[in-house]
């Protein structure tokens, strides 16, 4: 298992120190996104260097598409996870979006996003496992994921749990079937969920407690 940074911006200055000597591991946090956070969001995407809005979108966006693209987010239609750093930067973004199959949405595509300076911590695969929970929980039966063949980094994580691959040319589809939801699994994403919005709030009063300290 890798080591966590002591760099991590996910991690307090305080527990720096454990993570250092390799005691503990921090736990990602990750929240449900409503509308109010569309700032946030914009700021994360336009943020991506190139060959990352390339690796997310399949294509090279412009700052203005990109801003379109936020403002027009159904989040009736999708639904988008965060994580936030100790400053409440948006450093990881994933996005489901539900596709309509006999009138039921039982198929739903992912996409996400991973902050440069916040590589390496498993962010990525985080936000994957809480989208396939959550999309499962929704009764979901197919979680696709459209991707450039050359985005080995998604494709593996994709194969990792369990899904099948087909490569057309330049890009690939990975699919996977997802078991129907259990009560134990309705729980424990509700429970994670509420975890994540009081560590988004704790952050958030220890950042005004610095503020006002400054």
């Amino acid at each position: 298992m890798k080591t966590v940074s002591v760099t991590n911006p996910l991690v307090s200055t305080s527990a720096r120190v454990a993570l250092s000597a390799g005691r503990v591991r921090p736990a990602v946090r990750i929240r449900r996104l409503k509308p109010r956070h569309a700032p946030a969001m914009l700021t994360h995407l336009l943020a991506l260097p190139e060959r990352d809005r390339y690796l997310r979108f399949g294509y090279l966006p412009t700052d203005e598409q990109i801003e379109r693209f936020v403002a027009t987010l159904n989040h009736s239609e999708s639904t988008l996870f965060g994580v936030f750093d100790e400053q409440l930067t948006l450093v990881g973004l994933a996005q489901l979006s539900y596709i309509a199959e006999h009138q039921q949405a039982q198929t739903a595509e992912f996409g996400v996003s991973v902050a440069a300076a916040a590589r390496g911590l498993g962010l990525g695969r985080a936000l994957f496992q809480r989208c396939i929970a959550h999309a499962r929980n929704q009764g979901v039966r197919h979680l696709i994921v459209y991707a450039l063949s050359e985005n080995a980094r998604m494709l593996h994580m994709a194969r990792r749990a369990g899904a099948t691959v087909e490569r057309d040319g330049g890009e690939s589809l990975a699919r996977i079937t997802l078991p129907p939801p259990t009560f134990k699994a309705l729980v424990l994403t509700q429970l994670l969920d509420r975890v994540a919005r009081l560590d988004y709030h704790i952050k958030r009063l220890w950042r005004a407690l610095g503020a006002l300290s400054a």
